[in-house]
């Protein structure tokens, strides 16, 4: 099982000027939420393939429920996206 690094202190915390190499507060949360994106888009792939999987033996009730929480983990990078475009906007 892999193990991923988010970016929080011991009690999952952000704290405003926290970021490494003095990095501005907005061009940190752009970079997050990228890469929160990207590891959405990663983990739906992987639940619809399960999903596949899961159909292909007959277990279609847990297919349709691995491929909803591929459409929700989807939409949460709508979220992202939106949240980024309030951050480019503020910035011009």
């Amino acid at each position: 099982m892999s193990h991923h690094h988010h970016d929080t202190d011991p009690h999952g915390h952000h704290h405003e000027g926290d970021t490494p190499g003095g990095m501005p507060l907005d061009q940190k949360l752009l970079t997050l939420l990228h890469h929160w994106r990207d590891h959405n888009a990663d983990h739906a792939k992987t639940y619809t393939q399960w999903a596949d999987r899961a159909e292909a033996k007959g277990m279609t009730e847990v297919a349709g429920m691995l491929r909803e929480v591929a459409e929700i983990t989807l939409a949460l990078n709508e979220k992202f996206d939106a949240a980024a475009g309030l951050i480019r906007d503020q910035d011009e």
